[in-house]
């Protein structure tokens, strides 16, 4: 059965030996459901509920009792959950260019033999460069959003929150005065997704894509 390792070892150190282009498009993502029907299913449904629990959670966060009728905090409450959603998006956007580069050194590896030798390994070079670069940009985004989301929403442990919000206060911050919940505990990820790996994170990455990016979206609620 194909699984992510499968998917990902063309553009994770994997080498062309002169063979036509051995990276999965997206489109072929969608390919033999019968083959990865049962596994996949329940690992994408996985995948997506995570999100969305994430989502829901940030969208009924209220302030403390004690801050409830603070007009700063009110507003503030409000801020961190558009940014905590426009970061989650943001990652969404890392996905969709990180998948474009992909399919364009898939593209590239097929121009193989219409290109003079040259040419093609400076053209596979470049595009690489580019895969790596949205690489870095994903998993950057991807963990500032959990970083992010946890500090201002989660039960993270009284004396990480005493930490940050001292930090908060000695930049000239105000930290928000939030009732914390229960999150996921990788956040916006499964909880068996190592979030310092990063072929874990690019595997991750092709789940939401494979999902459609448009479907989780038109679930988040309006904040």
């Amino acid at each position: 059965m194909k699984n992510e390792q499968s998917m990902l070892a063309m553009f994770h150190g994997a080498k062309d030996h002169g063979h036509k282009s051995s990276i999965i498009s997206p489109e072929e993502m969608y390919k033999d459901k019968e083959e990865n029907s049962i596994e996949q299913s329940g690992e994408l449904l996985e995948v997506e509920k995570t999100i969305n629990e994430t989502v829901n959670l940030i969208k009924d966060t209220k302030l403390e009792s004690d801050y409830l009728q603070d007009k700063e905090q009110k507003i503030l409450l409000k801020k961190i959950k558009e940014q905590a959603i426009g970061k989650i998006l943001e990652v969404f956007k890392d996905i969709n260019e990180y998948m474009e580069t992909i399919r364009a050194l898939d593209e590239g590896k097929n121009l193989r033999d219409s290109e003079n030798q040259k040419d093609y390994l400076e053209n596979i070079d470049n595009l690489e460069n580019s895969r790596k670069r949205k690489h870095n940009a994903l998993i950057a985004d991807f963990q500032s959003t959990i970083r992010f989301i946890s500090y201002n929403f989660a039960q993270i442990g009284e004396e990480a929150i005493e930490k940050w919000e001292d930090d908060k206060e000695e930049r000239g911050f105000v930290a928000l005065k939030a009732e914390r919940k229960e999150f996921p505990k990788k956040v916006i990820c499964p909880e068996n997704i190592n979030i310092k790996d990063r072929k874990q994170i690019a595997a991750w990455a092709v789940k939401v894509f494979t999902i459609s990016l448009d479907k989780i979206k038109k679930d988040f609620p309006r904040i």
